[in-house]
Protein backbone atom coordinates (compact mmCIF):
# COMPACT_ATOMS: atom_id res chain seq x y z
CA UNK A 1 0.00 0.00 0.00
CA UNK A 2 2.96 2.64 0.51
CA UNK A 3 4.17 1.55 -2.31
CA UNK A 4 1.13 2.26 -4.37
CA UNK A 5 0.37 5.79 -2.44
CA UNK A 6 4.51 6.95 -2.90
CA UNK A 7 3.23 5.73 -6.98
CA UNK A 8 0.50 8.24 -7.21
CA UNK A 9 1.99 11.15 -5.41
CA UNK A 10 5.21 10.90 -8.30
CA UNK A 11 2.29 11.05 -11.08
CA UNK A 12 0.63 13.75 -9.36
CA UNK A 13 3.77 15.43 -8.89
CA UNK A 14 4.71 14.48 -12.45
CA UNK A 15 1.42 16.28 -14.02
CA UNK A 16 1.65 19.20 -11.80
CA UNK A 17 4.96 19.73 -13.53
CA UNK A 18 3.72 18.88 -16.64
CA UNK A 19 0.82 21.86 -16.83
CA UNK A 20 3.57 24.20 -14.83
CA UNK A 21 5.46 23.83 -17.72
CA UNK A 22 2.06 24.14 -20.65
CA UNK A 23 1.61 27.22 -18.89
CA UNK A 24 4.70 28.91 -19.15
CA UNK A 25 4.80 27.97 -22.88
CA UNK A 26 1.50 29.55 -23.50
CA UNK A 27 2.08 32.31 -21.70
CA UNK A 28 5.17 32.82 -23.78
CA UNK A 29 3.29 32.82 -26.75
CA UNK A 30 0.53 34.89 -25.94
CA UNK A 31 3.98 37.51 -24.65
CA UNK A 32 4.45 37.56 -28.20
CA UNK A 33 3.54 41.04 -30.04
CA UNK A 34 3.77 41.45 -33.73
CA UNK A 35 7.45 43.20 -35.01
CA UNK A 36 5.66 46.29 -36.11
CA UNK A 37 8.78 48.11 -36.55
CA UNK A 38 11.14 45.66 -38.56
CA UNK A 39 7.75 45.00 -40.85
CA UNK A 40 7.50 48.68 -41.68
CA UNK A 41 10.89 48.73 -42.92
CA UNK A 42 10.72 45.71 -45.06
CA UNK A 43 7.68 47.23 -46.79
CA UNK A 44 9.58 50.91 -47.30
CA UNK A 45 12.35 48.63 -48.79
CA UNK A 46 9.84 46.75 -51.05
CA UNK A 47 8.17 49.83 -52.02
CA UNK A 48 11.42 51.56 -52.67
CA UNK A 49 12.14 48.60 -55.03
CA UNK A 50 8.89 49.04 -56.80
CA UNK A 51 9.52 53.17 -57.61
CA UNK A 52 13.14 51.86 -58.94
CA UNK A 53 11.83 49.40 -61.75
CA UNK A 54 9.26 51.68 -62.76
CA UNK A 55 11.06 55.10 -62.79
CA UNK A 56 13.64 53.94 -64.88
CA UNK A 57 11.35 51.52 -67.33
CA UNK A 58 9.38 54.66 -68.46
CA UNK A 59 12.17 55.97 -70.34
CA UNK A 60 14.12 53.48 -71.07
CA UNK A 61 13.12 52.80 -74.85
CA UNK A 62 14.26 56.82 -75.39
CA UNK A 63 17.14 56.47 -73.80
CA UNK A 64 18.05 53.50 -75.71
CA UNK A 65 17.32 54.95 -78.88
CA UNK A 66 19.17 58.17 -77.93
CA UNK A 67 22.41 55.93 -76.88
CA UNK A 68 21.69 53.46 -79.60
CA UNK A 69 20.07 54.64 -82.86
CA UNK A 70 20.18 51.25 -84.04
CA UNK A 71 18.07 49.54 -81.28
CA UNK A 72 14.67 47.77 -82.44
CA UNK A 73 11.37 47.42 -80.63
CA UNK A 74 12.13 43.50 -80.65
CA UNK A 75 15.52 44.02 -78.98
CA UNK A 76 14.17 46.41 -76.54
CA UNK A 77 11.68 43.76 -75.61
CA UNK A 78 14.11 41.30 -74.48
CA UNK A 79 15.67 44.05 -72.44
CA UNK A 80 12.29 44.70 -70.38
CA UNK A 81 12.29 40.37 -70.20
CA UNK A 82 15.47 40.42 -69.01
CA UNK A 83 14.37 42.19 -65.32
CA UNK A 84 11.37 39.59 -65.38
CA UNK A 85 13.73 36.29 -65.92
CA UNK A 86 16.39 37.69 -63.39
CA UNK A 87 13.91 37.71 -60.84
CA UNK A 88 12.28 34.46 -61.45
CA UNK A 89 15.91 33.00 -60.88
CA UNK A 90 16.63 34.68 -57.73
CA UNK A 91 13.45 34.35 -55.75
CA UNK A 92 13.50 31.20 -55.01
CA UNK A 93 17.50 30.91 -54.51
CA UNK A 94 17.33 33.85 -52.11
CA UNK A 95 14.24 32.55 -50.53
CA UNK A 96 16.16 29.32 -50.22
CA UNK A 97 19.54 31.17 -48.51
CA UNK A 98 17.54 32.80 -45.85
CA UNK A 99 15.50 30.19 -44.87
CA UNK A 100 19.18 28.39 -44.32
CA UNK A 101 20.86 31.27 -43.09
CA UNK A 102 17.87 32.05 -40.56
CA UNK A 103 18.09 35.46 -41.06
CA UNK A 104 17.17 38.02 -44.35
CA UNK A 105 20.28 39.91 -43.92
CA UNK A 106 22.54 38.32 -46.02
CA UNK A 107 20.41 38.25 -48.77
CA UNK A 108 19.17 41.33 -48.74
CA UNK A 109 23.17 42.67 -48.42
CA UNK A 110 23.89 41.37 -51.68
CA UNK A 111 20.78 42.24 -53.57
CA UNK A 112 21.54 46.15 -52.41
CA UNK A 113 24.66 45.71 -53.80
CA UNK A 114 23.94 44.16 -57.05
CA UNK A 115 21.07 46.94 -57.90
CA UNK A 116 24.01 49.79 -56.97
CA UNK A 117 26.02 47.75 -59.78
CA UNK A 118 23.14 47.84 -62.01
CA UNK A 119 21.91 51.41 -61.48
CA UNK A 120 26.24 52.13 -61.78
CA UNK A 121 26.42 51.23 -64.87
CA UNK A 122 23.23 52.14 -66.16
CA UNK A 123 24.28 55.69 -65.48
CA UNK A 124 27.67 55.23 -67.03
CA UNK A 125 26.15 53.34 -70.49
CA UNK A 126 27.45 55.63 -72.55
CA UNK A 127 30.89 55.39 -71.54
CA UNK A 128 30.52 52.18 -73.91
CA UNK A 129 30.89 51.96 -77.36
CA UNK A 130 27.35 52.64 -79.36
CA UNK A 131 27.66 49.13 -80.29
CA UNK A 132 27.49 47.39 -77.07
CA UNK A 133 25.04 49.87 -74.94
CA UNK A 134 21.80 47.91 -75.88
CA UNK A 135 23.70 44.81 -74.33
CA UNK A 136 25.23 46.81 -71.76
CA UNK A 137 21.79 47.97 -71.04
CA UNK A 138 20.18 44.48 -70.67
CA UNK A 139 22.74 43.70 -68.73
CA UNK A 140 21.91 45.72 -66.21
CA UNK A 141 18.15 44.97 -66.32
CA UNK A 142 19.01 41.32 -65.38
CA UNK A 143 20.67 42.28 -62.64
CA UNK A 144 18.39 44.62 -61.37
CA UNK A 145 15.81 41.65 -61.80
CA UNK A 146 18.16 39.48 -59.77
CA UNK A 147 18.15 42.31 -57.44
CA UNK A 148 14.48 42.81 -57.02
CA UNK A 149 13.99 38.65 -55.93
CA UNK A 150 14.39 40.03 -52.48
CA UNK A 151 10.91 41.07 -52.47
CA UNK A 152 9.76 37.40 -52.00
CA UNK A 153 12.22 37.43 -49.27
CA UNK A 154 10.79 40.69 -47.87
CA UNK A 155 7.04 39.15 -47.89
CA UNK A 156 8.07 35.71 -46.10
CA UNK A 157 9.54 37.67 -43.49
CA UNK A 158 6.61 40.27 -43.04
CA UNK A 159 4.90 37.24 -42.80
CA UNK A 160 7.03 35.60 -39.95
CA UNK A 161 7.53 38.61 -38.19
CA UNK A 162 3.76 38.67 -36.99
CA UNK A 163 1.86 36.85 -34.55
CA UNK A 164 -0.60 34.65 -36.38
CA UNK A 165 -3.98 37.18 -35.38
CA UNK A 166 -2.12 39.83 -37.33
CA UNK A 167 -0.46 37.60 -40.41
CA UNK A 168 -2.57 38.39 -42.84
CA UNK A 169 -2.31 42.57 -42.33
CA UNK A 170 0.94 42.23 -42.50
CA UNK A 171 1.00 40.27 -45.72
CA UNK A 172 -1.43 42.55 -47.16
CA UNK A 173 1.07 45.81 -46.34
CA UNK A 174 4.13 44.63 -47.84
CA UNK A 175 1.98 43.21 -51.15
CA UNK A 176 0.37 46.32 -51.19
CA UNK A 177 3.62 48.48 -51.36
CA UNK A 178 4.79 46.87 -54.01
CA UNK A 179 1.74 47.82 -56.17
CA UNK A 180 2.26 51.50 -54.90
CA UNK A 181 5.79 51.41 -55.88
CA UNK A 182 4.82 50.13 -59.50
CA UNK A 183 2.20 53.01 -59.52
CA UNK A 184 4.07 56.20 -58.24
CA UNK A 185 7.55 55.16 -60.15
CA UNK A 186 6.26 56.28 -63.93
CA UNK A 187 5.80 60.13 -62.20
CA UNK A 188 9.35 60.63 -60.62
CA UNK A 189 10.90 61.11 -63.72
CA UNK A 190 8.70 64.37 -64.73
CA UNK A 191 11.48 65.87 -61.90
CA UNK A 192 14.40 65.32 -63.87
CA UNK A 193 12.62 66.24 -67.10
CA UNK A 194 13.96 69.59 -67.20
CA UNK A 195 17.65 68.52 -67.19
CA UNK A 196 17.01 67.42 -70.89
CA UNK A 197 19.40 65.95 -72.75
CA UNK A 198 22.73 65.71 -72.14
CA UNK A 199 22.21 67.88 -69.32
CA UNK A 200 24.88 68.14 -66.74
CA UNK A 201 27.96 67.52 -68.97
CA UNK A 202 30.17 65.80 -66.79
CA UNK A 203 32.52 64.27 -69.64
CA UNK A 204 32.67 63.08 -72.92
CA UNK A 205 30.42 60.53 -72.79
CA UNK A 206 29.37 60.96 -69.38
CA UNK A 207 25.95 62.82 -68.13
CA UNK A 208 23.51 63.69 -65.34
CA UNK A 209 20.61 63.92 -67.46
CA UNK A 210 16.72 63.24 -67.27
CA UNK A 211 17.70 59.22 -68.65
CA UNK A 212 20.36 58.72 -65.90
CA UNK A 213 19.25 60.97 -63.32
CA UNK A 214 16.84 57.89 -61.81
CA UNK A 215 19.53 55.79 -61.91
CA UNK A 216 21.47 58.01 -59.85
CA UNK A 217 19.01 58.94 -57.91
CA UNK A 218 17.86 54.86 -56.91
CA UNK A 219 21.77 54.14 -56.17
CA UNK A 220 21.76 56.90 -53.32
CA UNK A 221 18.85 55.16 -52.12
CA UNK A 222 20.26 52.09 -52.01
CA UNK A 223 23.37 53.40 -49.79
CA UNK A 224 20.60 54.47 -47.41
CA UNK A 225 18.60 51.46 -47.31
CA UNK A 226 22.19 49.75 -46.66
CA UNK A 227 22.80 51.94 -43.97
CA UNK A 228 19.39 51.05 -41.96
CA UNK A 229 19.61 47.60 -42.85
CA UNK A 230 23.11 47.26 -41.26
CA UNK A 231 21.97 49.64 -37.99
CA UNK A 232 18.45 49.94 -36.84
CA UNK A 233 16.83 47.21 -38.49
CA UNK A 234 16.29 43.69 -36.10
CA UNK A 235 14.93 40.80 -37.41
CA UNK A 236 12.25 39.15 -34.99
CA UNK A 237 10.47 35.70 -36.33
CA UNK A 238 7.97 36.01 -33.61
CA UNK A 239 5.09 34.65 -35.90
CA UNK A 240 7.38 31.04 -36.60
CA UNK A 241 5.20 27.79 -35.51
CA UNK A 242 3.55 29.72 -32.65
CA UNK A 243 2.46 25.35 -31.29
CA UNK A 244 5.93 25.49 -30.80
CA UNK A 245 7.77 27.40 -28.40
CA UNK A 246 10.87 26.48 -28.58
CA UNK A 247 11.13 27.80 -32.06
CA UNK A 248 9.86 30.38 -31.19
CA UNK A 249 13.37 31.64 -30.55
CA UNK A 250 14.30 35.50 -32.14
CA UNK A 251 16.73 34.73 -34.63
CA UNK A 252 18.11 38.30 -34.23
CA UNK A 253 21.27 38.61 -36.80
Amino acid sequence: MYLVNKLCEKIACCCKRARSEDNEEQSLVNERQTSWFSIYICTIFVLLDGIQYSMVIVSMWPYLKTIDPSATATFFGFIIAAFSLGQAISSPLLGYWSNKAKSIKPPLTLTLSMMMLANIIYGCIELFSTKDRSYIMMATRFIAGFAAGDVAVMRSYSATAAIKEERPKAIVISSAAWNLGMTLGPAVPVIFSPLGYPGWKISENLHLDMYTAPAWLSFINNIISMLVLHTIFKEEYVGVDENMPEELAHFSS
